[in-house]
């Protein structure tokens, strides 16, 4: 799950950087790329968050 985090992660940060380099049409993609990349985050840290809860409901040992 980090390692989709940190793709995700860059992959939203290469789209910036575009965007910040092309102008309009890198706006257009910028925003249809950012609609597809936001809910794979979010259910990436929702799927971390489940891991570190079950990690720290097993028995230590």
């Amino acid at each position: 799950m980090e390692n989709r985090k940190v793709r995700a992660d860059y992959r939203l940060f290469t789209l910036q950087q575009r965007k910040a380099q092309f102008g309009t049409t890198a706006v257009i993609l910028y925003e249809s790329e950012l609609g597809e990349i936001e809910p794979r985050l979010s259910v990436v840290d929702g799927s971390m968050s489940e891991v570190t809860t079950r990690k720290a409901a097993l028995p230590a040992g």
